[in-house]
């Protein structure tokens, strides 16, 4: 999990263009690592799609949804003919909830748990999350944000 914790003062804005994502992402890759004193509040926060399905027509799935042209034959095993399947709908629901004992994440039905560790340092760094802040769980061998969020009030 990655905390971008803005300057005391800044607003939020919009979210980082994804050039300043990967860029982020990619130094963290290689940085050196820190011991810190996190004070991050606990919090739960979920999203809920209900109907995706023409945005991923837009993106090109049209025939999944065309009754006439979709074929899950090798899924099914059978032909269009016997099992004359089309996708109607896409649900999504994300999950991700923030506790002392680490983080769980969950989409569909899927659940992600993260567990980080960092080289003993003397003396840690205070890391205090007082204010709006973003996260992100990214995942470094795909290179990939499986989530991301924003948090307002982080006091509740």
């Amino acid at each position: 999990m990655v905390i971008v914790l803005p300057k005391q003062g800044r607003d939020m804005g919009t979210a980082e263009p994804a050039e300043k994502l990967a860029a982020l992402f990619a130094a963290i890759g290689t940085a050196k690592l820190k011991r810190v004193a996190l004070e991050l509040p606990r919090f739960k926060a979920s999203h809920t799609a209900s109907n995706l399905a023409s945005r991923f027509q837009a993106a090109g799935m049209s025939d999944a949804f065309d009754p006439a042209a979709a074929d899950f034959s090798g899924m099914t095993g059978r032909s269009r003919a016997e099992a004359p399947l089309h996708l109607q709908r896409i649900l999504h629901r994300a999950v991700i909830d923030v506790t002392e004992e680490g983080t769980e994440a969950a989409a569909a039905t899927v659940v992600v748990p993260f567990i980080t560790a960092a080289p003993v340092e003397a003396e840690p760094v205070p890391f205090r999350v007082d204010r709006p802040f973003e996260f992100f769980i990214h995942d470094s061998t795909i290179n990939s944000i499986l989530f991301q969020g924003r948090i307002i009030d982080p006091r509740g």
